[in-house]
């Protein structure tokens, strides 16, 4: 009866390794992307040239920044 049971256990988690490598492999973000399109990767640190240091520019910036900004 303990071999009967080791060997259901055996059966059962063969069963969900199978499972879970079937679902990770079918959860490809990219499976479905053109090949010359790649995923959002996210915003890189940017350089501001020629910034404008007038009230206006000042403003512009720290709204561009906002709409920009991710949590971290």
């Amino acid at each position: 009866m303990i071999v009967g049971d080791m060997k259901r256990k055996h059966n059962i988690n063969l069963l969900l390794l199978s499972a879970l490598l079937l679902v990770t492999a079918a959860c490809s973000t990219t499976k479905n992307l053109p090949e010359d399109e790649t995923l959002y990767v996210g915003v890189k640190n940017m350089e501001i040239v020629n910034e404008d240091k007038t009230p206006a520019g000042v403003q512009t910036l720290e709204e561009v920044e906002a709409a920009l900004s991710y949590p971290q």
